[in-house]
């Protein structure tokens, strides 16, 4: 094909890639939205629905061991492609793509919820680029950690060669002074006299890295019994990088504003030279129906942003009934709770009058402070050899602490609902819409 023909067909990709550039901006500007409108709970505090966590990575099982830089981990992906081709047919080819399938599991200090690496996003090192007429020894440091999700990637050009059989053909000096030529000549030889460019990238998370997680909580059974996990569900996000929350939302909120921003004027400026160039129009007549086009992108755009603002105070006032609720239901299994203990002292009573004063005591403390009922097991030794009680002081226990972290996490979505409903542009939305400011009751 000619150059005319070459650069018809650049300018064309170009525009496509604007318009995919903008589709990607509105998808991940979504997930910007949902991370806002999300407050961050403890574990102990995580329901069936949308969750936000922070905590570090704990091993399930045995630690696996990443395939290119060796690692103990509790989660990789390695990813290896070839490029084929050339001009307009150059392509990315896949070769392999390895990961770890076992779930891991996400602790704070209320506790540990699986996390299932299935359709896993993770936010990492964007990887090093290298001169293809560059030597091995002149490479830079082909490692760089990001801290949880440590990412390498590394492109690796392997010189032209003789036409030699690539399964028998004995690795140079400088190959074997790079470690990804002898993974790949380990793990596929028949890449070993590859003429063109050969991609490797390794994401793997280890043991004790801190991570942030966005996902859908699911209840589920197995061996390890009644408990929620983290996973991909539907069109919800699920999404998980290093750092903290506010690290997330940087990342995130760069990436969607460039894509947004950058992708509509992407689109114009090569429609409008592939119309004026190749297809003869004029200039003011195609740079007018560019223009009209991303000027309707952006009054979507600008819509979708209203409409995010809605739904998000929308989204944030259903978890503060929704935290009630469950807070309500902890309020309630605890009641049930107490009575319970009272009548297993009460039955050990018959056995032994040393216990009688136990049982006032208990009736007494339920209806005042119901925590302190756990200091009667030390109080009356006779109680701590009694399996029903301390089988329902133990679930007690719990429901406090349950309650614990449902009250924080009222408070926080409270918290944030009322500041977001207060702040501009939210406040002009919230006025119309009518949305008033929540009272602060967790109890």
């Amino acid at each position: 094909m000619s150059s005319s023909g070459d650069g018809m067909v650049l300018l064309g990709l170009g525009a496509l890639s604007g318009i995919y550039s903008y589709y990607m901006g509105i998808k991940l500007f979504s997930l910007l939205k949902k991370i806002e409108n999300t407050p961050t709970c403890k574990v102990i505090a995580a329901y069936p629905g949308t969750v936000e966590l922070q905590g570090k990575a704990k091993r399930m099982g045995e630690l696996f061991t990443s395939p290119l830089e060796k690692k103990p981990c509790v989660y990789y992906e390695t990813v290896v492609k070839k490029w084929i081709g050339s001009g307009k047919h150059r392509k990315c080819e896949l070769v392999d793509r390895k990961t770890s399938k076992t779930p891991f599991f996400l602790e704070d200090d209320t506790g540990q919820i699986m996390i299932d690496p299935s359709w896993i996003t993770l936010e990492g090192n964007s990887g090093i680029k290298i001169d293809r007429n560059a030597s091995i020894d002149e490479m830079p440091s082909l490692r760089k950690d990001t801290g949880l999700v440590d990412t390498v990637k590394w492109m690796l050009f392997l010189k032209n060669r003789e036409k030699i059989d690539p399964q028998t053909a004995p690795l140079t000096e400088e190959e074997k002074k790079s470690d990804v030529a002898a993974f790949i000549a380990e793990n596929y030889p028949s890449l070993r006299g590859y003429e063109d460019t050969i991609d490797v990238s390794e994401t793997y998370i280890m043991e004790g890295d801190p991570i942030y997680v966005i996902g859908t909580a699911q209840m589920v059974d197995d061996q390890k019994g009644h408990h929620l996990i983290i996973r991909k569900s539907g069109n919800n996000p699920y999404y998980i990088c290093d750092g903290t929350e506010k690290e997330a939302k940087q990342t995130i909120g760069t990436d969607t504003y460039l894509s947004l921003i950058g992708g509509p004027i992407l689109f114009f400026i090569c429609s409008v030279l592939l119309a004026t160039i190749y297809f003869k129009v004029d200039a003011l007549l195609a740079a007018s129906a560019a223009g009209a086009l991303v000027g309707l992108a952006y009054l979507y755009l600008v819509a979708i942003m209203l409409l995010g603002i809605y739904n998000g105070m929308v989204l944030l006032k259903t978890q503060i009934e929704m935290a009630k609720a469950n807070l309500q239901a902890l309020y309630e299994r605890r009641q049930v709770l107490i009575p319970q203990l009272v009548a297993v002292v009460e039955e050990a009573a018959r056995h032994e009058k040393k216990l009688q004063g136990a049982i006032a005591e208990l009736r007494a403390r339920a209806i005042q402070d119901e925590k302190s009922i756990f200091a009667i097991g030390e109080k009356y030794p006779l109680l701590k050899a009694n399996e029903n009680f301390l089988a329902l002081q133990k679930e007690l226990s719990k429901t406090e602490s349950w309650i614990a972290g449902g009250r924080a996490f009222l408070v926080d979505s409270i918290t944030l609902y009322n500041t977001k409903i207060q702040s501009f542009p939210h406040y002009l939305i919230a006025k119309i819409a009518g949305f008033k400011p929540a009272a602060m009751e967790t109890g």
